[in-house]
């Protein structure tokens, strides 16, 4: 009879003991991870004439890893000529920037003369964001592309060029696009007498009578089309536009 009495207090003990063992609770949540940091840059103008005036404004933004604007994040922007900085070609102010409430900070890039630099027709200047500091947790650097154009050199009388296209967005390797040239004028001729077109994949229609012609991609990119137009004086006078292929 003790024997079991004894027994029973040891399995009531052991019993109470296990109703008294808790869960662990999971700790708190913290901030947002520095790990989570999103950095982007754009451009309101991605096509620039190379002329020491043109300017596009450069738009930096970062967020958390919540989504929500990071505001205090210095930014250094440099400009990159074949992935090589080069600070001279063309002026970017400021160089350091900050994020402001709403996540973004701006700058302005202005193109160099066309005496400054690059030869051909089209350049491809990059600018280049990366974080400022020493936390290489925070350790991060976005581009964005800017095409530069050489001005077009015109003779007082020479005619306006101008061209239209469609259609205008979502253009594929598939799509046949229209071109539409007679917008373009003369000003001392009495009319256009030819249309050259260069379609910036190294292919050209250098003699159209006609102001329309249609033209498609084998490759996505970001293409250069340029209309020179002459007139019965032999003046000339260009136009380029900025064709993106998805």
């Amino acid at each position: 009879m003790l024997k079991r009495r004894r027994l029973s207090c040891v399995t009531l003990a052991i019993f109470s003991a296990a109703c008294t063992i808790s869960e662990t609770p999971a700790p708190p949540l913290t901030g947002p991870s520095e790990y989570g940091l999103s950095l982007s840059i754009s451009v309101d103008r991605d096509l620039l004439v190379r002329n020491g005036v043109d300017a596009s404004t450069v738009i930096v933004s970062a967020r958390d890893d919540q989504g929500a604007p990071l505001r205090g994040l210095q930014v250094r922007l440099e400009i990159l000529v074949n992935g090589q900085v080069a600070d001279s070609f063309g002026i970017l102010q400021p160089r350091t920037i900050s994020t402001g409430s709403d996540g973004r900070a701006l700058a302005t890039y202005t193109a160099p003369p066309s005496s400054n630099g690059l030869s051909g027709t089209v350049d491809l200047v990059t600018i280049r964001a990366s974080t400022v500091g020493t936390n290489y947790q925070l350790s991060k650097s976005q581009v964005v592309d800017i095409r530069l154009v050489a001005p077009i050199v015109t003779t007082p009388g020479a005619p306006i060029a101008f061209f239209t296209y469609a259609p205008t967005s979502a253009i594929t390797t598939s799509t046949l696009v229209a071109f539409n040239g007679s917008g373009s004028y003369p000003v001392n001729g009495s009319r256009i007498m030819n249309y050259a077109w260069d379609w910036g994949d190294g292919t050209t229609d250098d003699f159209n009578s006609s102001p329309t012609e249609d033209h498609d991609w084998i490759a996505a990119g970001v293409y250069a089309v340029t209309l020179t137009v002459t007139d019965d004086l032999g003046q000339r006078a260009s136009a380029t536009q900025l064709i993106t292929v998805g």
